[in-house]
């Protein structure tokens, strides 16, 4: 069944996620944590503690998960805080999801960000390192080799903004 107001909360939180992320290449605190907070207001509202048990619960999914790409560099603190109010408002299907189409929508727009600045070269050898310092362990290197050179950089809220209402429109389409 579809929620429209958390469809609608949604898209309004993007949307302003967007237009900070693009102007300022930050996501304010006071957005994701109302997001947040709205999300879980709304999910009890409609069905009570066991949905905001669940909402609850892919809030700290989409937190734990994506806080670790933070740690190593790949994404900023906003990034981490607005996928987990998207998992606060629609839930955990929606995240874990979300999550995948999230992170394969930014590695293709990554992909041709590097492959136009720097050559498929460059990329083979960042895919070689990065490898190697997966299997020896070595986060701090890792971290370098993850650190976002301005020329390479992007507002991940793209990402996220796709991968969301493709999200949206996958378990809304098939319902």
């Amino acid at each position: 069944m579809v929620n429209i107001s958390s469809i609608l909360l949604t898209f309004i939180g993007l949307f302003i996620a967007t237009l900070y992320d693009l102007k300022n290449r930050r996501i304010p605190n006071l957005l994701t944590i109302s997001m947040t907070l709205a999300g879980f207001i709304n999910s009890f509202i409609n069905k009570g503690f066991v949905s905001l048990g669940e909402h609850v619960l892919a809030f700290l999914i989409g937190f734990i998960f994506y806080f670790l790409f933070y740690l190593i560099g790949a994404f900023g603190a906003g990034d981490v805080k607005l996928i987990a109010s998207l998992g606060a408002i629609m839930g955990l299907k929606f995240i874990l999801i979300a999550s995948i189409l999230i992170l394969l929508v930014g590695g293709i727009i990554s992909f041709m960000i590097l492959l136009k600045n720097n050559g498929l070269l460059y990329i083979a050898s960042l895919l070689k390192n990065t490898f190697r310092l997966l299997f020896t362990r070595n986060m701090t290197q890792m971290k370098k080799n993850a650190v976002r050179s301005e020329r390479n950089s992007y507002p991940y809220t793209i990402a996220i903004v796709a991968g969301s209402l493709m999200t949206i429109w996958y378990i809304y389409s098939i319902s």
